[in-house]
């Protein structure tokens, strides 16, 4: 007997970019380009058998299903974690989920958490936000019930926006309900005169301000809600920082070398490589590139873009580059030194930060995740 529960909730649909079209036999996707490194690599992360499962690597469609199943494996995984590091619940089906939480800032860091490190994996999502009334029940996984208004609009907002890259738009109330709960624990935090859940609620808005824009969709000529997950990484150990408020300067600055980044995982990174192999993926890239471009532009003012980042300028670079860990420290090791040319740090501080993301960049190439020690 199912238990039904009529709640308020924050919730989050997310969705991988591309995985119909990748497992669709119309328009098939020419996936035999790409290199018997990446393939084993997918193969071997999902200690698969091609010979026990009479399924050869050299067949586009096969190729393009064992690369599905790698992102399912990784999607499903990542989500796992995060809710059970932010305790908040989830319903994986197929490519899509939907995660929720009655406490809407337990959701935002889950969500940041999420996007950052599912797009350094390699896998491209979107996703939609929202705030209001829902029904659950008390089932587990297998028998999850979940509907209500915030269920069908963090849905609609992630499909029907009109919005491309992995981005996560959102609506007023979501934004509106955030601000609220925010001001409500500064309230209690100041009158209690100590952190509250080891987090800074001043901090926490001051993180809000950046993260939550409304954002132009040129395709569409309206203006949504956007949460830009990609301004920082790990925002609830950022908000929790004793310095934050002292360094906030060096924090910005950081935060756009990790920004930087993800964009060198977009344009040289081989598991995004199938992505280009279709022109709907290559628009994915390049929107997400655009945005989080214009996101670092947006502090430094006379920033220069090193790429342009056009679908077609992002095609012909996979063609005419070798794509390996070393090309893509290059790559970043010039972003790094541009943004801090740009900067006006003292020259100390710049070193300090220079060795320090480079250092984080090779440990994250190395095992293929992004590590959240960034503060």
């Amino acid at each position: 007997m199912y238990k039904l529960k009529r709640t308020n909730a924050a919730v989050f649909f997310i969705d991988i970019l591309g995985f119909s079209a990748l497992t669709s036999k119309d328009n098939l996707i020419k996936s035999a380009v790409l290199s018997e490194n990446v393939v084993h690599k997918y193969l071997s992360e999902l200690n698969f058998d091609t010979k026990q499962n009479d399924i050869s690597i050299d067949d586009d469609y096969s190729r393009n299903l064992i690369i599905s199943a790698w992102l399912m494996k990784y999607f499903r995984e990542s989500i796992e974690e995060v809710s059970l590091r932010y305790n908040i619940k989830n319903d994986v089906f197929s490519d899509c989920a939907y995660l929720w939480s009655s406490s809407i800032l337990d959701l935002i860091f889950a969500v940041n958490d999420l996007m950052w490190n599912l797009t350094f994996k390699g896998i491209l999502c979107r996703g939609g936000l929202s705030y209001g009334e829902i029904i659950e029940n008390d089932g587990n996984n297998k028998n999850r019930i979940l509907l209500g208004d915030a269920v069908s609009n963090a849905y609609k907002n992630e499909n029907s926006t009109g919005g491309k890259g992995c981005r996560v738009f959102t609506d007023r109330n979501f934004v509106i309900e955030a601000s609220e709960e925010i001001k409500k624990m500064m309230d209690i935090q100041s009158r209690k005169k100590k952190k509250l859940d080891n987090c800074n609620y001043l901090a926490v808005l001051e993180t809000y301000k950046d993260v939550f824009k409304y954002e132009r969709i040129y395709t569409t000529y309206s203006i949504v809600d956007e949460f830009k997950w990609y301004c920082y990484p790990n925002i609830q150990t950022l908000v929790s920082n004793n310095n934050y408020f002292n360094n906030r300067k060096l924090y910005k600055i950081k935060s756009l070398l990790y920004r930087s980044e993800l964009l060198i995982r977009f344009i040289s990174s081989e598991t995004y490589l199938w992505n280009r192999l279709n022109n709907n993926g290559k628009i994915q890239l390049s929107a997400s590139c655009l945005a989080i471009s214009d996101s670092i532009k947006h502090i430094i003012k006379k920033y220069k873009y090193l790429f342009n980042f056009e679908v077609d300028y992002i095609d012909n670079w996979y063609v005419n580059n070798n794509l390996d860990d070393s090309l893509q420290t290059k790559l970043y090791v010039s972003f790094v030194t541009e943004t801090l040319n740009f900067s006006n740090l003292q020259d100390e501080q710049k070193k300090e930060l220079f060795d320090s993301t480079i250092n984080h960049f090779s440990v994250c190439l190395k095992n293929n995740f992004f590590y959240n020690n960034v503060w």
